[in-house]
């Protein structure tokens, strides 16, 4: 698939944990086009990577990520980009000097201190939430006052007006948030990706009209620290 998206001039780019890396022949990785790999390691020890990466072992992930940036320099490929991204949270907060010696170590070409969101929690559930898990200002996309919990920077802009999501049976909507697929536009086993598309309700996105919108407080500007490793 990523094959055919890149033949066809299509940007690639996948997500992964990086548990089954190991199940994958570097060669088929590298030759396939992929433009962006992200593998997510959430914290420089056993202790806090697997607390938050429930069944994760953090050793074998750590190796996968090893081998695959190691296959990268013997191969001399270019691409894919590989970005170790880290989800800062209280507990492994005081690992980000150790996190990013680590990934240095691995040979990543990039790392990304994602910052925790917790728009999908509500009322007293959200404010347990957020002084239990949230780490430093500095880390945070949240400030706490009382028993609010407040986003510091409204969004700018969603990156969702340039996307749209295809789940698993076909159907697409508007946002990788939209988990049980409240907001369908179409179907891509019964209309063309083109006529999907162009029925794609941005201007509501933009104006924030529904509700998975003003709940949200992701956006591109505030999401991420980066920090470019070569």
């Amino acid at each position: 698939m990523v094959r055919y998206a890149k033949d066809k001039g299509i940007s690639t780019y996948i997500s992964t944990n990086a548990t089954f890396l190991k199940d994958f022949k570097p060669e088929e990785i590298f030759d396939s086009g992929l433009d962006n790999i992200s593998v997510c390691l959430d914290g420089a020890s056993k202790r806090t990577h697997e607390f938050y990466r429930r069944g994760s072992k953090f050793e074998a992930v750590r190796k996968n990520i090893k081998n695959l940036c190691d296959a990268k320099k013997r191969l001399k490929a270019h691409l894919p980009v590989i970005t170790m991204q880290t989800l800062v949270t209280k507990r492994n907060e005081h690992e980000i000097p150790k996190i990013i010696e680590l990934a240095k170590k691995l040979g990543v070409d990039k790392l990304y201190l994602r910052k925790m969101a917790i728009n999908n929690y509500e009322g007293e559930e959200k404010i347990e939430l957020a002084k239990k898990e949230l780490p430093s200002d500095r880390y945070s996309m949240y400030r706490i006052e009382g028993d609010n919990v407040i986003i510091k920077n409204k969004p700018r802009y969603c990156y969702s007006i340039f996307d749209m999501v295809i789940l698993w049976n076909g159907d697409v909507t508007i946002c990788c948030f939209d988990y049980d697929a409240q907001n369908v536009y179409g179907n891509i086993l019964e209309e063309s990706f083109l006529k999907i598309w162009n029925k794609m309700p941005r201007d509501r996105i933009i104006r924030r009209e529904f509700k998975l919108c003003r709940d949200c407080e992701i956006s591109s500007d505030i999401d991420y620290k980066r920090i470019d490793l070569k």
